[in-house]
C-alpha cells in the first residue's frame, strides 16, 4: 500500500519532515566537527615555540629579537619532526608584567623554550612560574647580570632550568677594577646613576668592594648617587679614575659636569672614565653627545665580533643555543635515550610539549654539567657551570671613538662571524624555515590588567628594571 502524499498530510507531516533534516545535517556537521577536534587533540601542537619574552618598548631587547628571528628566517629547527617557531610577547618591561606573561607561557600547550625577560628583576620575577611549570620550562637569559638572578627560581624547587649568556655584575666589577688598576689608576671615585638605583647602587657596591679588595688604591670616594656629587670634588679630589654604575642618562650627566668643572681650571687633567655595561647604547653616540664622550671607555659582555652591534649578536647567539638544545634533544631522541611514555606517544603520532621539553632539559642537564662548549656563530665561545651560570664569559673595555664604540681589548685573531657562519652553517640540523611569528598573544597581553603578588620580595624600580 502506498503512503499517503496527499497535500493535507504532508502539511501536516512538514514540522517532523523538516526537524529531521535539519537534525541530520547538524549531525553530520557536528560529526566532522567533533572528528576535527579529537584529531587535533590527538595530534597535539602543529609546532613549539620558543617565545621571546620582553619589552616591546626597549630598543635593545628589540634588536635582540630581531638577531633572533633574522637566524630563525633562515633556518628552522624541528624535535621530533616537529617545527620549532619562534613568537615574539610584550611584558610590558615590568615585573608584575613579567609575572603576570610568565604564568600564562607556562601554561600553554606548544612553549619549549623562553629567551627573556632581557631585564634581571624582571627575569626574577618570572622565573618562578617557569620551574614551577611541570616539566620546567627551560629558560635561555640575554643580558641579565645580576648575581642572584636564580636565587628566586631556586627557593621554589632547587631547580633552576636557566642557561645565562651573561657573566654577572660581581664579573663586571672585577674586570672593570682590574682595568683601570693595570692602567695605574689608584684614585678612585665610584658613583651610581639616578636613572636606575635598583641597577646601580648595588653594582656601585661591588665596584668598590672590588677596588678594596686591589689593595692598591689611595683613594675610593663612593657617591651613591650622580646629582649628590658636590661640583668642586669632581676636580678637587685629584681623581685619576671615575667609575660609574649607570644608564646612558647618567653618563652624559656626569660627563657634562665633568667638561664644565675641568674647563674651568687651567692645566687640569681629566680623569678616565669608566662606564658599567647599561650605558652601552648608542645613545652616546648621538649628534652633541658623541663629541662630549669622546675617549669614554664602557665595559661590555661581549666583544669586537659584535661590530657595534651587541645586543643584535645576543639574539644570534640565543638562537645557536636553542639550536643546539634542540639537536641534542634529536640526538637523545636518535639513540631511544628517551621515556617508553614518550616513544609510544610518537608511535601512535601524539605530539606533546611536555615530552618534547623534557628531552630538551635533559640536554640542557648534559651541556651544563659536562661544561660543554659551543662557538656561535658571532665567535662568542659559551661555556656554563651546573647551575647554567657563564664560565667563561667576561666584561671587554669598549672607547667611545668619533660616532662608533671601539673594543680596545678584544682577542685580534677571533674569526670574523662570516667564516664562523659558514663553518657552523653544516653542523646545524635544521629544514628550511618559515618566518618567525612577531604577533603577540592577546591572551598574555590582556592578563597583565591586573598584578598577582610576587613570590619573591622585589622592589619597586617605577617604570625601569634592573639589568
Amino acid at each position: 500500500m502506498f503512503p499517503d502524499l496527499s497535500w493535507n498530510t504532508l502539511k501536516s507531516q512538514a514540522p517532523v519532515i523538516l526537524s529531521k533534516a535539519i537534525a541530520a545535517v547538524l549531525l553530520v556537521v557536528l560529526g566532522v566537527t567533533v572528528e576535527d577536534q579529537f584529531k587535533d587533540w590527538w595530534i597535539g601542537p602543529k609546532t613549539y615555540k620558543v617565545y621571546l619574552v620582553g619589552s616591546l618598548t626597549d630598543g635593545p631587547t628589540q634588536r635582540i629579537f630581531r638577531g633572533f628571528e633574522k637566524q630563525h628566517e633562515l633556518l628552522t629547527p624541528t624535535i621530533a619532526g616537529v617545527p620549532v617557531e619562534a613568537e615574539v610577547v610584550d611584558d610590558l618591561g615590568t615585573a608584575d608584567g613579567a609575572r603576570q606573561v610568565s604564568r600564562l607561557i607556562a601554561a600553554r600547550n606548544d612553549a619549549l623554550l623562553v629567551v627573556g625577560h632581557v631585564m634581571s628583576t624582571d627575569t626574577k620575577a618570572a622565573l618562578p612560574n617557569y620551574v614551577q611549570a611541570s616539566p620546567p620550562l627551560p629558560v635561555i637569559a640575554t643580558r641579565e647580570t645580576s648575581p642572584d638572578l636564580t636565587m628566586c627560581c631556586r627557593a621554589v624547587s632547587g631547580l633552576c632550568p636557566i642557561i645565562r649568556m651573561s657573566p654577572t655584575d660581581t664579573d663586571e666589577a672585577r674586570d672593570l677594577v682590574a682595568y683601570a688598576v693595570a692602567q695605574g689608576k689608584r684614585r678612585f671615585l665610584v658613583v651610581a646613576g639616578d636613572v636606575n638605583a635598583e641597577y646601580a647602587l648595588p653594582l656601585a657596591h661591588l665596584i668598590q668592594n672590588a677596588i678594596n679588595a686591589t689593595g692598591k688604591a689611595l683613594v675610593n670616594d663612593f657617591f651613591p648617587s650622580r646629582s649628590q656629587i658636590p661640583p668642586q670634588r669632581l676636580v678637587g679630589g685629584n681623581y685619576d679614575c671615575i667609575l660609574v654604575s649607570g644608564e646612558p642618562g647618567d653618563a652624559i650627566s656626569l660627563m657634562t659636569r665633568i667638561k664644565e668643572e675641568f674647563s674651568k681650571v687651567n692645566g687640569a687633567q681629566e680623569p678616565l672614565v669608566i662606564l658599567s655595561d647599561a650605558s652601552f647604547d648608542r645613545t652616546l653616540l648621538a649628534a652633541g653627545n658623541s663629541q662630549l664622550m669622546q675617549g669614554v671607555l664602557l665595559t661590555y659582555q661581549l666583544g669586537h665580533n659584535d661590530e657595534d652591534q651587541p645586543y643584535h649578536t645576543y639574539g644570534l647567539d640565543a638562537f645557536d643555543l636553542v639550536n643546539s638544545l634542540v639537536s641534542q634533544a634529536n640526538g637523545r631522541i636518535m639513540a631511544n635515550n628517551v621515556t617508553w611514555g614518550f616513544r609510544l606517544r610518537r608511535a601512535i603520532n601524539m605530539h606533546r610539549v611536555t615530552d618534547a621539553r623534557d628531552i630538551v632539559l635533559a640536554a640542557l642537564r648534559d651541556f651544563t654539567q659536562h661544561h660543554a662548549s659551543l662557538l656561535s656563530s658571532s665567535g662568542e665561545d659559551y661555556s656554563f657551570d651546573s647551575n647554567g651560570s657563564r664560565l667563561n664569559g667576561r666584561f671587554h673595555m669598549w672607547k667611545v671613538s668619533g660616532t662608533t664604540f671601539v673594543d680596545i681589548d678584544g682577542e685580534k685573531d677571533a674569526p670574523s662571524r662570516p667564516a664562523l657562519a659558514a663553518r657552523r652553517q653544516g653542523e646545524r640540523p635544521l629544514t628550511r624555515a618559515r618566518s618567525a611569528g612577531r604577533t603577540s598573544s592577546r591572551e598574555i597581553e590582556s592578563a597583565l590588567i591586573s598584578a598577582e603578588p610576587p613570590c619573591c620580595a622585589l622592589t619597586s624600580g617605577g617604570g625601569q628594571t634592573a639589568r
